[in-house]
């Protein structure tokens, strides 16, 4: 552990705060984002380099007028879409009904990782969530 100077005349806990070397690290609370979904697997968001993503919440509205299939990747760097990194998968979700996938709170995606959901007929599903960016962990 690095030293620094210590100051005469500091109590224990001063002198603790002085010695520590802290990691620089930062949280930023990603704002709710919305994102219409597509049949093919569409981007909601990518974890940006040097970052953690903290999941706090993810809802899933069906705005058709029929039951809609839903499926979500996490998607790590360089990879695609498929069923080896389906968070969710083939999800039915009636007509007019929002699904919050409460289970997934508190997953955590690796930098430059892609959150990417689809349904089975484009245009019906709107997908809602925030989170945490972590750096410096």
């Amino acid at each position: 552990m690095e030293q620094r100077p210590v100051m005469l005349g500091q109590n224990p806990r001063q002198r603790f705060e002085t010695e520590r070397v802290r990691p620089t690290q930062f949280i930023v609370l990603h704002p709710p984002s919305k994102t219409t979904v597509g049949t093919s697997a569409t981007t909601l968001y990518t974890v940006p380099d040097n970052r953690f993503f903290i999941i706090e919440e993810i809802t899933v509205t069906n705005v058709a007028g029929g039951t809609e299939t839903f499926t979500l990747y996490a998607v790590e760097f360089g990879g695609s879409a498929g069923t080896s990194n389906a968070l969710v998968f083939q999800e039915q979700i009636a007509a007019n009904t929002s699904l919050r996938l409460t289970t997934l709170s508190g997953l955590m995606l690796d930098a430059k990782s892609i959150l990417q959901a689809k349904t089975s007929s484009g245009g019906g599903v709107n997908v809602t969530f925030w989170g945490v960016e972590v750096s410096g962990i």
